[in-house]
This record gives structure tokens, C-alpha cells and sequence, in this order.
């Protein structure tokens, strides 16, 4: 029979630092995936809060702005007229 220390021996050099990459991308894909699965879910689900409590108006302002739409506002944009 082989012992244990023996069959430690026989492994080649590169097998500890394979095994070390592999249980760390192992251990960041269980933290992340969790994340790509939730997103596409919490979305639609945080639209409807902002239409519902904030205000179709805010929500429009907020996607022009993540777009790049959005021109910078002035006093004149914000009261209707100028200061």
C-alpha cells in the first residue's frame, strides 16, 4: 500500500497552484452568480417602485440621464424663466 506522504511527493509542481485557481474561481463565481441571477429581477422591480412612489417624471429624468441624454439643466430649464 502507498502511504499519504508518498503519493504527496509524486504530485507535479504545478498541481497545488492548479487546484489554488481553481477553488478561486470556484469561490468568486458562488459570489457573483447570485448577483447576474438577482439583477434581471430586482430591475423591473425597483421601475415599479420609482413609477409608483417617485413619479413618472423622475424615473424619465433618471433614465435620460444613464442614457447620456440628458443636457446639463439651467435655472432658466428648472423655473421657466431666467433669474
Amino acid at each position: 500500500m502507498i502511504s499519504g506522504i508518498a503519493l504527496l511527493g509524486a504530485a507535479p509542481p504545478q498541481l497545488l497552484p492548479a487546484r489554488e485557481l481553481m477553488a478561486f474561481t470556484l469561490a468568486s463565481h458562488i459570489l457573483l452568480v447570485p448577483f447576474g441571477a438577482a439583477l434581471p429581477f430586482l430591475t423591473p422591480l425597483m421601475r415599479y417602485r420609482g413609477l409608483r412612489f417617485i413619479g413618472p417624471a423622475l424615473v424619465l429624468l433618471y433614465r435620460l440621464d444613464t442614457r447620456g441624454d440628458l443636457e446639463p439643466l439651467t435655472d432658466t430649464d428648472l423655473r421657466g424663466r431666467a433669474r
